[in-house]
Order: C-alpha cells, then structure tokens, then sequence
C-alpha cells in the first residue's frame, strides 16, 4: 500500500513538472546554431548565443548580436512533455517579424530525445532552416 501511494505521487508531480513545463513561456539558452538546407546538409554552423523564448501567445528570437532578432504571434501552440527536460515536444507556429521588417510564417519545434534539447526554426518563405542547441532553460515570470 505504502508503494502504491509514493507511485501515486511520482505520477501527479510529473504531470505537474510537465504541465508547468507547457504553461506559461519558457526561456531556451542556445549555444550552438546550424543552417541546414532542404537536403538536411549542414550550410553554416557556429558557436552563437540564442535566445529562444516561447509561450502560448508570443514567440521572441534573440541571437547574440541582436541584429536578426524575431518576435511574433502564436497562431498554434502544442505542449507535450512526458518526462520534463528529457523528452517530450512542443510545435509552436505564428508569423514573426524581424528587425528589418520581414515577415515569416514561423514553425518552431522544440524536442527534448534523451535530455538533449534542440529548436528548429523553418518558414516556408526561407530555403534554409535554423536547428540551434539547448544549453539550459527556465521559466519565465
């Protein structure tokens, strides 16, 4: 019975880790950025700080130099993560603008496969899409 209890437990606080996981927005570090082309080749690849920061209603994109920073509108946000910081997924789309002006139509897929984390940004408007590593991240207040 004791053992029945503590497994009832470790359910319902994984669920809550995970709920609160895909509630709110969540700040993504990055440290390491790709270019890949339609092929899956790698075009580009360098050591870049990216901030990624997502929720249910806006997306920010922010990379070191800040040049090329993004932000948007969430039009579709899906959240799943059965073992928090470890696996799971979450596909977010929305139209983000960046400094210049540009508009794109925005699909950013955040997977976690055995606690390594990477983003994937693409927009059918782009060749190229953008696969950057997650160093860590945290819970916006």
């Amino acid at each position: 019975m004791k053992k029945f209890f503590v497994l009832i437990i470790a359910f319902i606080a994984t669920g809550l880790v995970s709920k609160a996981q895909c509630e709110g927005a969540t700040k993504w570090t990055c440290t390491k950025m790709k270019v890949v082309d339609a092929s899956g080749n790698t075009v580009h690849e360098k050591e870049e700080n990216v901030i990624v920061e997502v929720g249910s209603k806006n997306i920010e994109v922010t990379p070191e130099d800040q040049q090329d920073h993004m932000t948007g509108a969430v039009s579709d946000y899906k959240c799943q993560w059965p073992e928090p910081g470890k696996n799971g997924k979450t596909i977010v789309k929305g139209e983000v603008t960046d400094a210049g002006g540009k508009l794109r139509h925005a699909t950013i897929t955040i997977e976690g496969i055995n606690g390594k984390i990477t983003i994937t940004l693409e927009a059918p408007e782009e060749t190229t899409k953008i696969v950057l590593d997650v160093k860590s991240y945290e819970a916006v207040k």
